[in-house]
């Protein structure tokens, strides 16, 4: 499974005392997806990765993911974003637009 968090990326980190968000920022592009990995989808391997990575660290934060595209109601469609979602890991609510983010 450590296959599969390699070279993981995130595009957006911020910090706060209590808090690791992890954002995905999608403009004319799709989520990446690969077949040969336990963790198939790309928000997966983030949201384990930073979970992993904190617990490493001793930091008592909690992960905070969130998705930034340009059409909210198609991102809410995708595979990956329904997936966080059912397992509460990704709150809709954090499914943003541009204009939001403004």
């Amino acid at each position: 499974m450590m296959n599969s968090l390699l070279g993981t990326e995130v595009d957006v980190v911020l910090e706060t005392p209590k808090h690791l968000f992890i954002g995905e920022v999608k403009h004319e592009s799709t989520f990446g997806a690969d077949g040969k990995l336990v963790l198939v989808h790309q928000l997966m391997r983030q949201y384990v990765t930073a979970t992993i990575l904190l617990q490493l660290s001793g930091e008592n934060k909690a992960v905070i993911p969130f998705v930034v595209g340009d059409r909210v109601e198609y991102l809410k469609k995708t595979s990956q974003v329904r997936f966080m979602t059912n397992q509460g890991w990704l709150k809709e609510t954090n499914v943003l637009d541009w204009e939001q983010v403004k």
